[in-house]
């Protein structure tokens, strides 16, 4: 949840969604798609 900056009051399932959707909406332009990380602060 850190690596995406979600919080324990978001609903998981629609930013997981629309996360998907910003991704193949990258692919689809033909920009290159790199996971997140978790942060080292």
């Amino acid at each position: 949840m850190q690596a995406y900056g979600f919080t324990d009051s978001d609903d998981i399932l629609a930013k997981v969604l629309e996360l998907n959707l910003e991704l193949a909406k990258k692919e689809k332009r033909g920009e290159p798609v790199v996971g997140p990380c978790v942060p080292t602060d």
